[in-house]
C-alpha cells in the first residue's frame, strides 16, 4: 500500500540479503500508494468536523469520540470506494485473464517443469505479505494450485483481507497446497495504541474494518467493524470462524491445523521464528525482527544474527504524516473545535 519507489526500493534490500541464502525473491509491485489516499480521505474527514450546523448538537460528543465522528465521514468521502477499488485489482492480478500474477505463476511454471528431478527436489516457493498483500495472494494460492505447485510457507504479516476471505481461500488450502501457515498480528493493546496520520487513533486495520469494509461499524447500533484476520481482536474472538457446519476461533483453529499464530511485540530472541518487535501497523515489513523471524521460518532453522545489520532497517517503517496535521495532538484539536 505504500507507493511504487518505496515498495521497489523495499524489494531490493530483501533481495541483497536473500540471495546469500539461496532464496531467490520474486516481488509484486501493486500500484495503489494506498497510504497517501488514506491520508488525504482523514485529512478531509478531519476538515469537515465543525461545531456549527449538524454537529452543534452533538459537539460534546464528537470531542470525546473523535474516531466514532471520522469512521462514518472517512466512509462516506470515497474510503470505502477506494478500498473496493484496491481489492478488486488485487484479486484481478490473479483472476484476469492478463493479469500479472497469472504471468508469473506461468513462469515459474515452466521454470518448474525445466528442472531435473533432483533440482526439484530441491525447489520451494514460499509466500510473504504484509496488509493487503494478503487480498493480493488470496486467489494466487488456488492458481497455484491448479497449476500442480505447492506452497511450502506462507506467512502473513497484518493481514488486511477479511475472515471470509481467509475462509474461502487460505483454510482450504492449509494442509493441501500450503505446508505451513503463520500469523503475525499486533497484540490488541498495541493495535489500539497506534495511529493513522496522527489523526485517527488506532491502527489502520481498525479504521478499514470500522470503516471502509461492507459491514462498518455504528455505535450502540453496529459494535463492531468487518472481521479482518489481522486482528487479534478477531483471531481471539470466539466463534469467528466458520469452517462447514462448525464454529470455532481463528486462534483455536489455527492451533488445531499446526499453523502459528505470534503476536507483536514480544521477548522472543531475534533469530526466532516467534520473534517480532512491531508496534505499528507499517512496522511488519521494516522490523529486524520480523523479517529474521519470517527467514527462518523459509530456512527451517533461526536465522543468522551476524547478517542482522543486512535485514533491513534498524527503525520501523516512518509513521504516516499529513502536512498541516504532522504535529496536531488530540487537545490541540479539541481546543480548536471548542473555540468554533
Amino acid at each position: 500500500m505504500v507507493s511504487e519507489d518505496t515498495a521497489v526500493n523495499r524489494i531490493g534490500w530483501y533481495w541483497s540479503y536473500l540471495k546469500s541464502r539461496e532464496m531467490y525473491l520474486i516481488g509484486f509491485v501493486w500500484h495503489t500508494d494506498y497510504l497517501t489516499t488514506m491520508e488525504e480521505i482523514l485529512h478531509d474527514a478531519v476538515a469537515q468536523i465543525k461545531p456549527e450546523g449538524v454537529f452543534a448538537t452533538a459537539k460534546d460528543f464528537l470531542l470525546d469520540r473523535l474516531d466514532d465522528t471520522l469512521e462514518p465521514i472517512a466512509r462516506v468521502l470515497t474510503g470505502k470506494v477506494e478500498w473496493n477499488k484496491m481489492k478488486a485489482n488485487g484479486m484481478a492480478a490473479t483472476q484476469d485473464p492478463n493479469g500479472g500474477a497469472r504471468v508469473a505463476v506461468s513462469a515459474i511454471k515452466q521454470y518448474f517443469g525445466g528442472l531435473s528431478a533432483v533440482d526439484r527436489a530441491d525447489f520451494e516457493i514460499h509466500l510473504v505479505a504484509h496488509s493487503a498483500g494478503s487480498i493480493f495472494l488470496a486467489p494466487l494460492i488456488n492458481l497455484m494450485d491448479d497449476n500442480g505447485l505447492s506452497v511450502k510457507t506462507c506467512t502473513l504479516w497484518a493481514p488486511a483481507c477479511t475472515v471470509d476471505i481467509f475462509e474461502q481461500f487460505y483454510v482450504p488450502a492449509i494442509g493441501s497446497t500450503i505446508e505451513k501457515f503463520a500469523l503475525f498480528t499486533l497484540d490488541d493493546t498495541t493495535e489500539r495504541a497506534d495511529n493513522c496520520a496522527e489523526i485517527y487513533h488506532k491502527s489502520l486495520l481498525y479504521l478499514v474494518s470500522d470503516a471502509f469494509e461492507n459491514q462498518s461499524r455504528v455505535p450502540l447500533i453496529q459494535p463492531e467493524g468487518e472481521p479482518l484476520l489481522g486482528m487479534d481482536h478477531f483471531v481471539s474472538k470466539s466463534n469467528g470462524l466458520q469452517v462447514g457446519e462448525a464454529s470455532t476461533s481463528i486462534a483455536s483453529w489455527l492451533q488445531q491445523n499446526g499453523c502459528d499464530w505470534v503476536k507483536s511485540p514480544n521477548g522472543e530472541p531475534a533469530g526466532s521464528p516467534d520473534a517480532a518487535t512491531a508496534k505499528h501497523h507499517g512496522d511488519f515489513s521494516a522490523d529486524q525482527a520480523v523479517l529474521l523471524a519470517t527467514i527462518a521460518r523459509i530456512a527451517g532453522a533461526p536465522a543468522p544474527l551476524a547478517r542482522a545489520a543486512a535485514a533491513g532497517p534498524q527503525q520501523p517503517t516512518p509513521r504516516m504524516l499529513i502536512p498541516g496535521f504532522a504535529k496536531t495532538d488530540i487537545g490541540s484539536l479539541r481546543r480548536s473545535l471548542m473555540r468554533g
